[in-house]
Formats: structure tokens, sequence, C-alpha cells
């Protein structure tokens, strides 16, 4: 327990600069110098243009890089943020090492957006993850191909947005693809490829395309 300490406070101390670089870069000075944005020395700054907007200037408010247990350490894997866009953050938004942000669109994360390892968020045009929504290691979501597909010319697979409602719990490797709603309080299941419209509330998604496996179910983050 005291080495596990020690190892959170040295990473705390060695994430100080990159935490300075991003706030004062992208905040206002009366913000910026309460560092609501924590960014792991881990995470690495490939592109920081676009804008950053907060519903919270406390300390701590977000987290990147930050969020660890007994099988991600959070000084183990490598993060990047890399965004031309505008990213939104909620109230108390901790998201694991490796987390990922490529963004030239505008992505939100509402209120208690939890992540674990390696949640990567690949947004080209609008993406929204809901409050209360948590996502276990190694979730993708992308509202764009990356790449143009074309048929007599014309491009045929241009972005779409993506809305995870509130309270969604996307599973280990699940992977959202562009064009595809998630309402309120779904379960997705362990490397479940969900595309399209998924309207009705309090269901699991499992599978590859995903499909509706459950209706009627809740769900609680374990004590």
């Amino acid at each position: 327990m005291l080495l596990r300490e020690i190892g959170k406070a040295a990473h705390f101390v060695l994430s100080m600069p990159k935490s300075l670089v991003f706030n004062f870069h992208y905040l206002p000075f009366a913000q910026a110098i309460r560092l609501p944005v924590l960014v792991s020395y881990r995470v690495k700054f490939m592109r920081m243009g676009g804008t950053v907007a907060l519903a919270s200037s406390r300390f701590g408010n977000v987290k990147l890089g930050f969020q660890s247990n007994d099988v991600f350490p959070a000084g183990a894997t490598s993060g990047a943020w890399s965004v031309s866009g505008h990213v939104s953050f909620g109230v108390n938004v901790n998201l694991g090492p490796g987390v990922r942000a490529h963004c030239s669109g505008t992505l939100e994360l509402g209120d208690d957006v939890a992540g674990n390892a390696g949640a990567s968020f690949f947004c080209a045009k609008r993406m929204r993850v809901g409050s209360g929504s948590l996502m276990a290691w190694n979730v993708t979501l992308m509202d764009h191909d990356f790449h143009t597909i074309r048929k007599d010319g014309a491009p045929v697979n241009a972005p779409a947005d993506v809305e995870i409602g509130d309270a969604v719990w996307l599973g280990a490797n699940a992977m959202v693809l562009k064009g595809t709603r998630i309402a309120r309080g779904t379960v997705v299941g362990a490397c479940a490829v969900v595309h399209g419209d998924h309207a009705d509330e309090g269901c699991v998604l499992a599978g590859n395309p995903a499909r509706v496996i459950r209706r009627g179910i809740t769900w609680q983050v374990s004590p």
C-alpha cells in the first residue's frame, strides 16, 4: 500500500510540467492557475490546437491518463492528444492510461464520464458521451473512417455523429462506429461492434454487428 501511494505521488510530480503546459495553453490565466486539468506525463502532445471548455474549474476536475488499478498502472501506457477542433469536459471526467483524443470536430464528454486504459476518441464531426457513462479498457469511438471511399468519383463514407446516452456502459474492446446512437442505460458487451440507431433504453447490446440480446436491465458500478 505504501509503495502504491509513493508511486501515485511520483506520477503526479512527474506530470506537473505537462499539466501546466496544457492548462496555460488552453485556458484563461484565472482558470489555468487552478489546474483543473491534470495530464499524465505519459500523454504525448501531438497537436495542441483547437479549443477546450470546462464545466468546472476546480483542481483536477479532468484527469487524463491518471486512473489506475492493479492491471493497468497509470505510468505503463502512453496516450496521445491530437486536437484541432473543440473538446468540452463536464464535471469529474477521469480517463485512464493510454487515452487517445484525435479531434478535428466537436467532442463532448459529460459529467462523471470514466474510462479505463486505452479509451480512444476519433472525432472528425461530432461525438458526445453522456453523463455517468463508463468505458472499460480499449474502447474505441469513431465518427469517421479516416480514408475516403469513392464510387463513380463521389465519396460514399462521410463522417456521421456519434451519440452515447447517459449511463451507458461500454465493455472491454467495444467499438462504436460513425452514425451510432446508443440510448440511456445501455450495456454494450465486450468486443461488440456497434453501428446504427439503438434507441431503446435499458438494453444489452452484444455481437458483431451488435444487436439487442436483453431488455429491461439496469446496471451499477461495483463498490
